[in-house]
């Protein structure tokens, strides 16, 4: 990863770095371990949690609606 953790589209994947241990030094003087990445990374995490959580309830959400359309004796989908 680049100098710049925080923002993964901006990371390029062909940067030199080491992993000692359970950190990863990138560049001469800085070492990131775990709880720094994860600290940086917080609000993408949330966002993709967030956005992944909406996709299976709309999923869910159209399924219950066409069961229950399929069932109705009342306002029938060709009326």
């Amino acid at each position: 990863m680049g100098a710049e953790i925080t923002d993964p589209f901006k990371a390029c994947c062909c940067a030199n770095s080491a992993i000692i241990g359970d950190q990863a030094t990138i560049g001469a003087n800085t070492s990131y371990g775990f709880d720094d990445y994860l600290q940086s990374n917080m609000d993408w995490i949330i966002r993709i949690q967030a956005v992944w959580k909406a996709k299976v309830y709309r999923m869910r959400y159209a399924k219950q609606r066409d069961e229950r359309r399929k069932k109705s004796t009342h306002f029938l989908i060709q009326d």
